[in-house]
This record gives C-alpha cells, structure tokens and sequence, in this order.
C-alpha cells in the first residue's frame, strides 16, 4: 500500500497544483496510482465544470479563431493548465473517468480541435 503522504512530499510541485485545481472550483481526487513510476494519479471529480474554467476555448489558436466570431472566451484550456501545473486530460482518459462515475455531466467536450 502506498503512503500518499510521502509520495506527496517527494512531489513537491503535487498539493500547489491540487491547490490550484480546488481554488477554480475542482474536486481532485486520488484515482489511481502508478505503482511502476510511484506516481499518484489525481483528477477534477467535479459534478460539473467547476466555475474557474468556464467560458474557455481548447488553445490560442482556437481562441483566435472565436475572437474573429465575436466571442470573448475567458481564456484557453493548455494555457490554464500549464498554469496550474497540470495536464489536460486526453479523451481516453476522460472516458476511463466517466465510468468511473459522474462527475464534469455538463461539459461540451472539446476535443483537440481547433475550434471550441
């Protein structure tokens, strides 16, 4: 079994980005855990799209494009995650999480796409 705690202390990096994920509204929760690279697995369980991250288009280039529209995103999802020190999820991932359970059930799932 793992202590989460010591893994959490050897990834320093881990609570500022949990932090970050609470402080926009998210509900991290440890999923799953890597045992071959002794990595604590966390994801945003919220019920739906916490409110820090409405409003946002995939990337600059998509944003770009909805600018050109008229539409004011409040900014782009890579960017923010980067910010926040974490990676977006890809679709499989968001797939393996929604069977896990419902959580993010009023998204409109933007998939690596260049328009949002």
């Amino acid at each position: 079994m793992v202590e989460v705690e010591s893994v959490l202390r050897e990834n320093y990096e881990k609570p500022s980005s949990l932090y970050e994920m609470e402080r926009t509204g998210g509900e991290p929760a440890l999923v799953a855990y890597d045992e071959e690279a002794g990595v604590l697995v966390f994801m945003d369980c919220s019920p739906e799209s916490p409110t820090g991250r409405r409003e946002l288009c995939y990337d600059r280039e998509a944003m770009a494009l909805r600018i050109k529209k008229g539409v004011r995103p409040k900014g782009n999802v890579v960017k923010m995650a980067a910010a926040m020190g974490v990676e977006v999820l890809t679709e499989e991932q968001y797939r393996w999480l929604q069977a896990v359970g419902e959580f993010d059930t009023h998204v409109q799932l933007a998939e690596n796409t260049r328009e949002c």
